[in-house]
């Protein structure tokens, strides 16, 4: 399932000044793990061909390593040679800049356009584990991924932003919740069971629940 667009898991989410942000699962389909382009502008209903794409895939290179590949490759770049699995844990690798765009164009079968990657993946919080090293410590640094995804947002111009995990329900569901709290200033509670209901994924499990539990008071202090 993980390898394979489930349209239910995939909604358009939020919409700022000409952008759109689109939340969902793995994007690829077939046995030769096509980019679901077509698949994703069915199921938001939205006109994808006017805008620019941007993916946002909150995978690793290793553990995900098949499906990693395919999506650099429908947007023009060798995972083999630019990422190749030694460059696993990314953070500790020279030069990268992870809110960098990569590629230029999304290819697949059915559709060639401007499309491009940004890959900065997170974890979820472990218990007993310094929510501080999951927040904001070089890597998995969930609150830069989120201040960036805000940016993004703010300051492209009719660009579509696709961000996924694998099953579209723990890291996609953090990244939601987080966003709502950020950006449109929503408590916890309420931005989960916005992001929650958002999609059949439902619920982030137990980890990425700390993770949003200690953003919540990271950003919102009591």
């Amino acid at each position: 399932m993980g390898s394979t667009f489930i349209p239910s898991r995939c909604a358009h989410i939020d919409t700022v000044g000409s952008n759109v942000l689109i939340r969902g699962n793995m994007p690829l389909v077939g046995d030769d793990l096509r980019y679901a382009y077509d698949e994703i502008q069915i199921a938001t209903e939205l006109d994808l061909d006017s805008m620019s794409f941007v993916e946002v895939p909150i995978i690793d290179c290793v553990g995900e390593r098949q499906q990693f590949s395919a999506i650099m490759k429908a947007f023009g770049v060798d995972a083999g040679r630019s990422f190749p699995t030694s460059f696993w844990p990314w953070w500790n690798q020279t030069g990268y800049d992870p809110n960098g765009f990569l590629g230029g164009q999304l290819i697949t079968d059915v559709v060639e356009r401007e499309g491009t990657v940004v890959w900065r993946p997170f974890e979820g919080l472990p218990s007993d584990t310094d929510p501080d090293v999951f927040l904001g410590a070089p890597g998995w640094d969930y609150n830069g991924f989120i201040d960036h995804l805000i940016d993004m947002m703010a300051v492209l111009e009719n660009t579509a932003v696709y961000m996924h995990c694998q099953l579209g329900a723990d890291r996609t569901g953090a990244a939601h919740i987080g966003y709502l709290m950020r950006g449109k200033g929503l408590n916890l509670a309420d931005a989960s069971a916005v992001a929650n209901s958002s999609t059949s994924a439902g619920a982030p499990n137990a980890d990425y629940q700390r993770l949003v539990e200690a953003y919540s008071t990271f950003i919102q202090p009591v």
